[in-house]
């Protein structure tokens, strides 16, 4: 267990967004965003006739028009083994591309204005292997808004993403490569180049190259040190599993079968969760069908997306965001009153608080002894969800008993018992208070706070951890619900400040 001396506020200020392949997108910062559905969308291969190997625009002309797709007709591009090369113009101005699939197996260049002004391109996988694209190749590409660049790409000519008006972050998998003149001119403002730290030619992170501005992407080991499956559709599939580390600090340590895509996404194999780190020590073991988007604009370096598993959580709840990163994160699961319901406004029993805790340290898997603390309460058995974590808490001197070997797990918890468990896990993780000093409460019950919990009613507050109830009162005799305990959770670890 890691002691913590600085808590990291991460900032995931989470907002419900749309419904995304049936599941409930969660990210920030906090936006509305609609995707479309892509209808009656043909994949075309297109194959060389010339004897190099080079697609021309003859190539592609002939093979829409023997396919049956017409100017404004929707099609998918991908190329068979014959493409060596894609020639110049050679899908110029084809309004109706949407994504194009691009082998690195055996393709070498993109030539000029290959793509030039495929204005409802939003997607474009460039194959390891490719090592040139040339000048206006994706000129006024106005919908592409990412581009991954392979480690195979040496160079790139004048212009070639210029006027991509969407265009707001360019990520390279290797170094530098020769960039004739500026090859990114009149994209969006303020895009970004994002590189490893390993990648030489690029200068520090937060300065620009080539009017980008540079940002360093997650880091990825495997556990064999092999290469992830290239798919053949830029997602890769890491077979043994990897470990993820975002420029944060942030790890993320995946099953074998993980799939990662071109947008950044992480699809955890069925039934599978994963492990994510905080570089401030909090751990957190991620529900199987969740899944993270990768997005170093946060500072904790992702977000997630999951579909909403409650019947009584609805997104117009003020508590929304709060239930389904708790839950998303492992740390408070269902109710027990149906594996559907949250029950966000029933009390928290001081078995879920303590067990949540335990959760957040990684759910130490020790059997505390008897001598340590370990089996000293008489009302906690051992096939209680609540054991470990109860002995473990008591241990630690993180909670105690009410004497006479009695804990009471089940007993609702007031505020000012939460705020005093929540001094001494502070004081357990090593950011409890140092030395004597003077605070003032505010609060318009003060005087019903008992003098025991005062000086940990003043740490949360000044903390944020627990703020006031309506009309500056701290209701310190008053339960607090699992719906409350949600929001304090996300303050404790830094993704929420108090409101």
């Amino acid at each position: 267990m890691d002691k913590r001396s600085n808590i990291q506020r991460i900032g995931i200020f989470l907002v419900s967004i749309m419904m995304l392949s049936l599941m409930q997108l969660i990210v920030t910062p906090i936006a509305i965003a609609q995707i479309g559905n892509i209808d009656n969308v043909n994949t075309i291969t297109f194959h060389a006739s010339s004897h190099n190997g080079t697609l021309q625009e003859e190539d592609v002309i002939a093979q829409l028009e023997a396919a049956g797709v017409g100017d404004d007709d929707k099609f998918s591009a991908t190329l068979d083994e014959s493409v060596k090369a894609i020639g110049v113009r050679a899908f110029y101005h084809r309004t109706g591309l949407i994504n194009a699939i691009i082998p690195g197996s055996r393709m070498t260049v993109i030539s000029g204005e290959a793509f030039m002004q495929c204005t409802n391109l939003v997607s474009v996988v460039i194959g390891n292997g490719v090592s040139g694209i040339g000048h206006n190749a994706f000129l006024a590409c106005r919908s592409l808004t990412s581009v991954v660049i392979p480690g195979s790409v040496t160079g790139i000519d004048m212009d070639a993403f210029s006027a991509c008006s969407s265009l707001s972050k360019v990520f390279f998998d290797g170094d530098a490569p020769l960039a004739n003149a500026n090859p990114f001119r009149d994209i969006t403002p303020g895009a970004s180049v994002n590189v490893y730290r390993s990648a030489k030619g690029f200068p520090s992170a937060g300065e620009f190259w080539n009017e980008l501005i540079v940002k360093y992407r997650e880091e990825v080991k495997t556990p064999d040190g092999l290469p992830p499956v290239d798919n053949g559709d830029g997602s890769a599939l890491y077979v043994s599993g990897a470990i993820i580390t975002t420029p944060g600090g942030t790890t993320l340590e995946v099953p074998p079968e993980t799939v990662t895509t071109t947008d950044m996404e992480i699809i955890l194999p069925p039934g599978r969760g994963c492990t994510i780190t905080y570089a401030s020590g909090y751990k957190f073991n991620v529900s199987a069908g969740v899944m993270i988007i990768l997005d170093g604009d946060l500072p904790s370096g992702y977000s997630i997306a999951l579909d909403n598993p409650f019947i009584d959580v609805k997104a117009s709840n003020w508590f929304f965001d709060n239930v389904m990163f708790v839950y998303a994160h492992g740390l408070l699961t269902g109710s027990g009153t149906g594996s559907m319901t949250f029950s966000p406004n029933i009390p928290l029993t001081r078995g879920m608080a303590v067990t949540v805790l335990w959760r957040l340290e990684g759910s130490p898997n020790e059997r505390i002894p008897a001598a340590a603390g370990g089996g000293q309460f008489n009302d906690v058995a051992e096939d209680d969800y609540y054991y470990q974590a109860v002995n473990w808490a008591a241990a630690n001197g993180i909670v105690s008993g009410y004497g006479g070997g009695k804990f009471g797990p089940t007993d609702n918890v007031t505020r000012e018992q939460l705020a005093t468990i929540f001094l001494n896990y502070y004081k357990y993780i090593g950011e409890g208070p140092v030395g004597a000093r003077m605070v003032k409460i505010d609060f318009e019950d003060l005087a019903v706070i008992s003098e025991w919990a005062l000086d940990a009613v003043a740490y949360c507050s000044i903390r944020g951890v627990i703020t006031g109830r309506p009309g500056n009162v701290f209701d310190p005799k008053g339960n607090a619900t699992r719906a409350e305990f949600a929001t304090m959770l996300m303050r404790l670890v830094g993704v929420r400040e108090a409101d």
